[in-house]
């Protein structure tokens, strides 16, 4: 064993683009996404450290691995861009040298902002075309707003193609590029941001109510998953900054998530009503950890702050994540270590802000926690 890992350690010293090229070539022309993150997962963690050069040909890598399946849609390509985000976070503690404001800029410039940072801000699209399920159906162009859910897309749609309601629970829209279903409930802002002179272009699908479910489940954990890998690489991101330039760091990511339309609403999002299908259990557990990774990294954040910063009343947005995810899962005894160790970290840490009225922000929520806690524990 000690023979084949300096073997493989001195090969990637020496030439560490052959012996990654292994497992890189085959992440775009399979479906075999999870088996090879594994076996990558595998070699970082029977290594142990990562030499410097390694480490960069692989992030490099993984990052134009999310642009291609960006730029070349595929029915499984979503979920190959989940599987990288939860293994790239990993990569980015060995990688020297990356700053969030170069990352930012490049990503905006190569138009895979959106799949790779959370901060990201994209104005959502203004109108979509559903096409019907037959062809000779004329398509209908949809005006969309800044609180338009598929939901409602789905609702005049069904109008205008004059499907009876009783037969509303057997139609879905579907991404035409993506074949991918929607969740009723999501934004649409969320999925499509503004391009101009182009329209998203949607599917009115037929199907079996349980399996357009079981598909609506699948992609809502995909995209769960997805959002995951984004706030662990921030998280990550934020604890291996230098400690010189760490202050513009959280400044920076503070200002972007005040700018962002979405925020907090995205950070405290759930699908409870998916959560009673099958597999729902997985995508609850799934949620509890999205849910707990927000706060750790708004905590990564708060401290990473001069402890004199002269917040307003903007601290409210970030304070509503913290509520937000207790009220959803108090019954989750790791949301709950995480919730109070934040609280406490961040009373501390900006003591001459919550001296005098901090307790009325988060003493509340923990009270109303334990009390939706004590009349279902379960």
């Amino acid at each position: 064993m000690k023979v084949a890992q300096q073997i493989l350690w001195n090969c990637l010293i020496e030439d560490p683009a052959l012996v990654l090229r292994h497992f890189l070539e085959k992440l775009t022309v399979s479906n075999r996404q999870d088996e090879l993150m594994y076996m990558l997962r595998k070699l970082l963690m029977n290594i142990g450290d990562l030499p410097a050069q390694t480490s960069h040909i692989l992030f490099n890598y993984l990052v134009g691995l999310i642009m291609y399946f960006v730029r070349t849609p595929c029915e499984w390509g979503m979920d190959a861009i989940s599987a990288t985000l939860t293994f790239l976070w990993e990569v980015v503690g060995y990688v020297e040298g990356l700053f969030f404001k170069d990352l930012k800029q490049t990503m905006k410039k190569e138009q895979c902002e959106v799949k790779l940072l959370v901060t990201a801000s994209m104005p959502g699209t203004k109108t979509l075309v559903v096409h019907g399920q037959n062809e000779c159906d004329i398509p209908t162009q949809l005006p969309v707003h800044e609180d338009t859910q598929f939901e409602a897309l789905l609702k005049e749609c069904l109008e205008f193609f004059n499907i009876p309601e009783s037969r509303s629970a057997h139609y879905f829209l579907m991404d035409k590029r993506w074949n991918l279903i929607h969740y009723s409930k999501t934004f649409v802002r969320d999925i499509y941001p503004f391009r101009r002179s182009v329209s998203p272009q949607l599917n009115l699908v037929h199907m079996l109510p349980e399996k357009g479910q079981e598909l609506i489940q699948k992609q809502v954990f995909s995209r769960k998953l997805e959002e995951v890998g984004r706030v662990l690489f921030l998280i990550s991101l934020t604890q291996n900054m230098p400690a010189i330039h760490k202050q513009s760091h959280v400044s920076m990511l503070q200002e972007d998530l005040l700018r962002l339309p979405s925020f907090p609403r995205t950070a405290i999002d759930g699908e409870f009503s998916l959560f009673s299908e099958p597999q729902g259990k997985e995508l609850f557990g799934l949620d509890t950890l999205h849910k707990v990774l927000w706060i750790k990294l708004l905590e990564e954040m708060f401290l990473g702050m001069p402890s004199e910063y002269p917040w307003g009343d903007e601290i409210m947005l970030f304070l509503n994540v913290f509520n937000g995810a207790l009220l959803l899962h108090p019954e989750d005894s790791a949301l709950l270590r995480q919730y109070t160790a934040t609280a406490i970290n961040t009373a501390v840490h900006f003591n001459h802000l919550f001296s005098l009225s901090g307790y009325q922000w988060l003493l509340p929520t923990m009270l109303q926690s334990y009390a939706d806690y004590e009349s279902n524990p379960l």
